[in-house]
């Protein structure tokens, strides 16, 4: 794998070059050598296919953390946002603790969260009860969105069972601090 620092230094020298040749080229040259340099740069936003977690947590770890329903837990902004169904969503400011981000974090490496699809769909899905968790992960450079579809509490596969598990961690620990047990209860339910 390309170290990042070395994908940098690659890109820099394809713009430099580019950029020195764009007065000897017509400009439908350029567009085609923009866009290459553009492919580029989003690829090496895109995390390789696959990618191991660190042992430990790297300092800069954080993550958003979105449900269903709209309940969102952004460790980005540090805030913590709670559907109260009928009543407007509360937004509060919400950190987590470092204990309790390495037990998440160990949590997501040990299911490889980091390498699932863009968007996992549970094809055995049959039922009403239907869920959805979003988890956003940036970890050093690199920064990976997930999308889990999934029948809520009934899946056999073992993707759902981790991504359940995973979620009632981040439940259970959000749910232990004062500032949530604050929160108005929602009025009003989904079915």
């Amino acid at each position: 794998m390309i170290s990042i620092h070395l994908r940098f230094v690659v890109v820099l020298s394809i713009i430099a070059f580019s950029s020195s040749h764009v007065c000897a080229q017509d400009e439908a040259r350029w567009q085609q050598d923009k866009r290459h340099i553009d492919s580029l740069l989003t690829a090496l936003k895109t995390p390789p296919t696959s990618y191991e977690m660190p042992q430990t947590r790297p300092i800069n770890f954080a993550f958003r953390f979105e449900t269903t329903h709209g309940n969102i837990l952004d460790l980005f902004k540090h805030t913590l946002t709670i559907d109260l169904v009928i009543d407007p969503d509360t937004t509060i400011p919400f950190s987590l603790s470092s204990s309790e981000l390495d037990q998440i974090y160990h949590a997501m490496r040990d299911i490889n969260l980091f390498n699932y699809p863009r968007l996992w769909h549970d094809n055995d899905i049959h039922s009403r009860t239907f869920s959805q968790s979003k988890y956003v992960i940036r970890i050093d450079s690199l920064t990976r969105t997930t999308t889990i579809e999934s029948a809520y509490g009934q899946s056999k596969k073992d993707t759902c069972r981790y991504i359940m598990r995973l979620n009632d961690l981040v439940w259970k620990i959000i749910k232990s601090y004062p500032s949530y047990k604050a929160l108005p209860e929602p009025r009003g339910g989904y079915l």
